[in-house]
């Protein structure tokens, strides 16, 4: 039962130290929205990676080896600076240009939306109101993925340290 003790007692300890190192107050939406993912991330990754077992040694050893299979595998964060990189250098003029050519319309009624994209008005702003939310739900899916790794990299280095601390406690009492 004292290992188990000694896990949670880990457990809140290392969710403290993650949110006095890594949240910060940002602006409101950004705390409303992404704080929330932050805190689900950090609940699902401590809930995630502990492994009880009688010796704590023994516990703390296989959490890390969880924790460096988990980064591996699950925790894995897909790099898409590959993949958008090359993208917006092709997109970015291509939207300023549109942009441009949006604002600079002195009106709605003369920017002839059916005749240039083929569609109406309202497809065209439902299209970029998809596009928008489709946008948002994707960077707070990359927010998560990202900060479950942040996590993860803290939580096995810090019990990496608690594991040589208590091996040199151990080493001391023999």
């Amino acid at each position: 039962m004292q290992t188990k003790d000694c896990i949670e007692k880990y457990k809140k300890e290392f969710e403290e130290e993650i949110k006095s190192l890594f949240w910060t107050s940002d602006g409101a939406l950004k705390k409303k929205i992404y704080g929330k993912v932050k805190e689900e991330a950090l609940n699902e990754i401590v809930n995630d990676v502990f492994v009880y077992d009688d010796d704590l040694l023994k516990s703390l050893n296989l959490s890390a080896a969880k924790i460096s299979v988990y980064l591996e595998t699950k925790y894995k964060a897909v790099d898409f600076r590959s993949f958008v990189a090359p993208l917006s250098r092709i997109l970015l003029p291509v939207a300023i240009s549109f942009m441009t050519f949006f604002l600079s319309a002195k009106s709605l009624k003369y920017f002839k939306i059916e005749e240039i994209f083929g569609v109406t008005l309202k497809t065209f702003f439902a299209f970029a109101l998809s596009a928008i939310v489709i946008g948002m739900l994707f960077s707070i899916y990359y927010t998560k993925v990202n900060e479950k790794k942040l996590y993860a990299i803290y939580i096995r280095d810090r019990i990496n340290f608690e594991i040589e601390r208590l091996l040199i406690q151990v080493k001391k009492e023999v």
